[in-house]
């Protein structure tokens, strides 16, 4: 879902960063974690993928929906590491652990839809984003 940003309070919203190098060109993406009221549904919250850019970033993949722990797995697709996230919520019960490769220009924007698709060797990956990042207070305010 898309958020309403005339009704994000911004006192509430708060994010979880990871830096990792996820394409090999020795420079940090950035793995954002955003929770908070008006950015969370019963599926998750979204997950923004930054690549540097100039003295900047740009958006790679917003990721719509995602439950933590996120991994990077040791898989590669196009270049780029495969992420996976925790899928469970919105109708989805029991949760499943889903891959998301990366096509050459993005990542999936849903885990919970081709071409994410359920991760059939579990707990091969490093875990970026702790599943700790669900509670609010382990988050850094947007706006301090």
């Amino acid at each position: 879902h898309y958020v309403n940003e005339s009704r994000i309070d911004s006192a509430t919203t708060r994010y979880f960063e990871a830096f990792v190098d996820l394409n090999g060109d020795g420079k940090k993406e950035a793995i954002v974690y955003l929770v908070g009221r008006w950015w969370c549904g019963s599926g998750g919250c979204p997950t923004l993928i930054l690549s540097p850019e100039a003295s900047s970033y740009r958006l790679v993949t917003r990721i719509l929906i995602t439950r933590p722990p996120i991994l990077v797995l040791p898989i590669k697709s196009h270049g780029w590491q495969s992420l996976s996230v925790w899928v469970q919520g919105g109708g989805i019960q029991p949760g499943y652990e889903a891959e998301l490769a990366f096509d050459g220009h993005s990542y999936p924007t849903s885990p919970a839809n081709l071409p994410a698709h359920p991760l059939t060797i579990r707990g091969t990956g490093k875990i970026v984003v702790p599943a700790e990042a669900n509670d609010f207070r382990n988050c850094k305010p947007l706006y301090p």
